[in-house]
């Protein structure tokens, strides 16, 4: 809760770890530990103050080949009818496993981002955004 808070209130560049099995899991698990927390307030609530102050879920899995994989960018847009808008912006589509064992894959562009291209744009860096995008998809 102080947390989210603390990003509610203009705190730019906040970071956290949630442990969950998938991006979508992570923003309802968020909202389970923020009912525990013992403050009053209605599921609605919660999701919009999830939803107002996360901007990107970054999916993380420890792979059968024991390597950590970024495997699902997913980009929070707030909520609307008490539903946390999300979508994911990059995934890793696996291919295949190398000669030593290893997981090989593509990370591919899922959706282009919405909220990160405003923000992008707030601090003039579009053109690297969308050389990433580029890089990203090849």
């Amino acid at each position: 809760f102080d947390m989210l808070q603390a990003m509610n209130t203009g705190h730019d560049g906040s970071m956290s770890t949630i442990h969950s099995n998938s991006s979508v899991e992570a923003l309802s698990r968020l909202e389970n530990m923020l009912l525990m927390t013992g403050h009053e307030l209605p599921s609605q609530v919660l999701k919009s103050y999830i939803g107002d102050s996360i901007n990107l879920i970054v999916h993380v899995d420890r792979m059968r080949d024991g390597h950590r994989r970024i495997t699902q960018i997913t980009e929070i847009n707030g909520t609307k009818d008490g539903v946390i808008q999300h979508q994911d912006i990059f995934s890793l589509n696996y291919t295949h496993d190398n000669n030593e064992g290893v997981m090989q894959g593509d990370f591919i562009i899922e959706n282009q981002p919405t909220s990160i291209a405003e923000i992008a744009r707030t601090f003039k860096l579009e053109s690297e955004l969308s050389d990433a995008l580029k890089d990203g998809s090849s």
